[in-house]
């Protein structure tokens, strides 16, 4: 017993000796232990995995993420080859139209005469002059009736003239593809004045009775065309056919097929061909109601040299509009941007191959390789472009890094889960507003762009292009949903200090 007690007392004096030995150990050993946070080996493991999907064996991608922190590569594959972007191509002219013309940039719409206006009475033509403004709504337009009304303006005697000199005649770009029917309003005409994006939308709703003609209602006002309703109200299940014509100068609307009673309202948008004149239409249309007459003819023609300002209209800040075309992937207004960079950069009238001019510029100051770069439009409509996943990123970066355009730049990105063309992906509320990105689709392409931060608060930016696959996509998209969310959900941090390991940017497009 006595030598069991020694013993134990022993070893519990030996244990007290080593217990500041092994706290000092353990101190100074921390930095060599393992941690929970995945390595960028793991990370790159998982994003590839993802991608060896058997739905991408014969497709084209191109991928490459960063983090931003310190501008690492954290997987790269392909990301150098050309490849289609979609309305990935918006991100570019987002950038490059933040930071030439500057976030506050607002776009005028100017009122002229060459006569006074005498006791409400103006003697001569009202020109109304565009200089691009993509956001002129009907609410606009409603806003500068009233100012000419509150000025007090009662009756133009002359014509109602649209001056859209600040554009090239080129309403829409050459190189969009034909499969796209004229009438959609992905490829809506562009024009230096305006209304409503160029596009309307046509409601139907069923008859009161069957066999009875359904109503069919234009948005945002009816006044510029022509309907032809040959629809009917039936009491089983039919199908509409609505389309736009465009006839001896007319826009003429087009409704066939039958709606069953009861059902709910259909509605269609379609682009509007003569963008001005639609202006005009709808100034005079809402003049009218607020007792405005005009007794002249609408037309088009530049301003007179004596012409006299009556006042100018303001649109929305360059940072809202850039916001507008994002969230919702606006193919008008990213046309317009590009116009109107050529105009202000290049010269009057501004056209797409000045803007074009005017952004293969700007990519080249921000340090993007032009290598492997073909720009054929604003949007990404078309075929013809071509960018890397490496220059899609770089542009990421330098906007990231830009404290007076970051801010409207990142605020213009739909957000995972919450809103724009990002609305319903990204649902799982591990991933809600953890990634915030540009998304693109045209024929046989699918992108993704934008950034992500995980649980570490590492913010990647990060490209993915899919060209020319053969699964659906609706699968493609999952797929790119599952490479966020491997960065969303790593517990990765550049602070981890491991070295990168080759991620095969070489490899062969596949």
């Amino acid at each position: 017993m006595v030598r069991n007690s020694q013993g134990l007392r022993r070893t519990v004096l030996t244990l007290s000796a080593l217990l500041p030995m092994l706290l000092q150990n353990s101190v100074h050993g921390a930095s060599s232990a393992p941690t929970l946070a995945d390595t960028p080996r793991d990370l790159e493991a998982r994003i590839r995995a993802v991608l060896n999907s058997g739905c991408l064996e014969l497709a084209k991608t191109g991928v490459q993420v960063v983090a931003l922190k310190d501008g690492s590569e954290i997987f790269s594959k392909n990301p150098d080859i050309p490849l289609k972007p979609a309305s990935n191509q918006k991100l570019f002219t987002s950038a490059a139209a933040l930071a030439l013309l500057k976030p506050d940039y607002v776009f005028p719409t100017i009122f002229y005469s060459t006569q006074p206006v005498r006791q409400g009475i103006l003697d001569g033509d009202l020109y109304i002059k565009g200089f691009g403004a993509p956001d002129l709504v009907g609410e606009f337009w409603w806003l500068m009736v009233q100012e000419l009304s509150r000025q007090g303006l009662r009756e133009i005697r002359g014509d109602l003239v649209a001056d859209d000199t600040y554009f090239d005649p080129v309403e829409r770009p050459l190189v969009w593809p034909r499969t796209v029917p004229e009438d959609s309003w992905v490829s809506a005409p562009v024009g230096a004045l305006s209304f409503n994006y160029d596009v309307v939308t046509i409601r139907v709703r069923p008859g009161p009775t069957v066999g009875s003609r359904p109503f069919v209602e234009l948005i945002p006002l009816p006044g510029y065309f022509r309907v032809n309703n040959r629809s009917v109200t039936t009491s089983a299940r039919g199908g509409l056919v609505v389309g736009r014509g465009f006839q001896q100068g007319m826009n003429t609307i087009n409704v066939s097929g039958s709606i069953r009673l009861g059902s709910a309202p259909t509605e269609v948008t379609k682009g509007v061909e003569e963008p001005a004149l639609y202006a005009l239409a709808a100034f005079q249309e809402l003049a009218a109601r607020q007792g405005i007459v005009v007794r002249g003819k609408p037309r088009r023609a530049a301003i007179p040299e004596d012409a006299v300002e009556l006042f100018r209209f303001e649109s929305k800040p360059l940072a809202a509009i850039v916001r507008d075309m994002n969230k919702n992937s606006n193919n008008f207004i990213a046309e317009t941007l590009l116009k109107t960079l050529g105009a202000q950069f290049v010269g009057i009238p501004g056209s797409t191959a000045k803007g074009l001019e005017v952004l293969r510029e700007y990519l080249t100051r921000i340090g993007v390789s032009a290598e492997g770069i073909a720009l054929a439009d604003g949007s990404g409509l078309s075929h013809e472009n071509r960018v890397t996943a490496r220059a899609l990123v770089q542009t990421l970066k330098a906007m990231n890094e830009d404290f007076e355009l970051w801010p409207e730049f990142l605020a213009s990105l739909p957000i995972a889960g919450v809103d724009g063309t990002l609305q319903r992906r990204f649902r799982n509320e591990d991933l809600l507003r953890k990634v915030r990105a540009k998304t693109g689709k045209i024929s046989g392409v699918t992108s993704l762009s934008g950034y992500a931060v995980n649980e570490r608060d590492e913010t990647f930016a990060f490209a993915i292009l899919m060209n020319d696959y053969r699964c659906g996509t609706e699968t493609i998209k999952r797929l790119m949903d599952r490479v966020c969310s491997a960065l969303v959900e790593s517990d990765f941090r550049v602070s981890s200090g491991e070295s990168k390991p080759s991620s095969g940017g070489g490899a062969p497009a596949h």
